[in-house]
């Protein structure tokens, strides 16, 4: 998802800079290096450039600080290539960007773009002179990203799941103005985050794009029993969802409640992105989980890579060998067939996005 690949590399970094592009968390990232998701990361990032596995932790933290910042751009080349993505598909709203042409040119493969909502309409909120014209002129800003291969609301980090889809005309006049007024343009009054997240369902249903959805665990601005994705009911009920493919992101701690969703609604889908590899020993319990009632031609691979390589190549590695493993067990026990099993691992890692993203 992310978009700071490039500026991540391009200087090297002290130990806790670099423990924190491992962590959501702001207040003492370093703490990040002890946890057992770092403590394999870092293993596993050492064998990429064949590192001398040491004994001694810090050591072999410091010999991949090394090899990182004595060449970044080969550096992040071979973890893309290890990670053996065939396309990418990131959030240009995130981290003030970067072009896609550079990430195509690191993983020498294909690069879509997917629009954040919210930034589009915080770019347009200070040009608009009335709530008629901002929403007009959203609504057609993402019509016209014809290259974009879907949208994105981030409206759980801004008032939660449960912002509301019926608002007056005049209380989201209100929240305009309220917003426009604001010293920081960073739209959070509910009745306007609702108003936005229709307007992006209209366009989703209209261009046959999804939209996705932030749910789930993420940094200290989320209240996370607002980000349930079990509160997506009422907008999975609305008239204006009816037919259109909305992807419900990262998801964790709340993997089940998705899994819910898709069994229930055909044009739901969802990922385990970040939980997957950040919950490193728990990914098997996590994918089980995500199994249990959903079908699986609605279960995506993502990585959510927010910055660097090392989560793309993380969260490639660890889903594979998590899900390769639960297959197996399944099979073994006889729930699946040899050849279902390889139907579920084709579709969850590579054919449901082709589909649904139109790759």
């Amino acid at each position: 998802m992310g978009m700071l690949i490039l500026w991540s590399c391009r200087r090297g970094l002290e130990v806790n800079e670099f423990r924190s592009l491992f962590t959501e968390a702001r207040q003492e990232p370093g703490r990040v290096g002890e946890t057992v998701f770092y403590r394999w990361a870092v293993r596993e990032l050492a064998k990429v450039p064949r590192l001398e596995v040491a004994e001694n932790f810090p050591e072999l933290e410091a010999s991949v600080l090394s090899a990182r910042a004595s060449d970044p751009t080969g550096y992040t080349r071979r973890l893309l290539s290890k990670a053996n993505l065939e396309a990418l598909l990131l959030d240009t709203g995130y981290g003030g960007g970067g072009a896609l042409e550079d990430h195509e040119m690191l993983l020498r493969g294909r690069v879509f773009e997917i629009k954040r909502v919210e930034s589009v309409a915080e770019r347009l909120l200070r040009e608009a002179v009335s709530v008629t014209e901002f929403l007009a002129a959203v609504e057609e800003s993402l019509l016209g990203a014809e290259s974009a291969r879907g949208f994105k609301t981030v409206a759980a980090y801004r008032g939660g799941l449960t912002v509301p889809l019926d608002s007056t005309a005049e209380e989201t006049e209100r929240a305009f103005e309220a917003e426009k007024a604001a010293p920081e343009v960073r739209i959070r009054r509910p009745a306007l985050l609702g108003t936005l997240l229709l307007v992006a369902l209209k366009v989703a249903g209209r261009t046959g794009k999804p939209l996705q959805v932030h749910t789930g665990f993420g940094d200290e601005d989320l209240d996370l029993p607002a980000a349930n994705p079990a509160l997506l009911k009422p907008l999975l009920e609305h008239p204006l969802a009816a037919g259109t493919r909305i992807v419900v992101l990262h998801t964790y701690p709340y993997t089940r409640q998705a899994g819910w969703l898709a069994s229930l609604y055909p044009n739901v889908f969802f990922d385990l992105s970040l939980a997957i590899p950040l919950t490193a020993h728990a990914a098997e319990s996590l994918i089980s989980e995500a199994l249990e009632l959903a079908p699986w031609g609605q279960l995506l691979y993502a990585s959510d890579g927010f910055i660097g390589p090392e989560l793309f190549f993380l969260g490639a590695r660890r889903f594979r060998e998590a899900l390769r493993r639960v297959l197996e067990d399944l099979s073994r026990r006889r729930f699946l067939s040899g050849f279902e099993a390889e139907n579920l691992a084709e579709a969850v890692l590579r054919n449901n996005a082709h589909e649904i993203y139109a790759l």
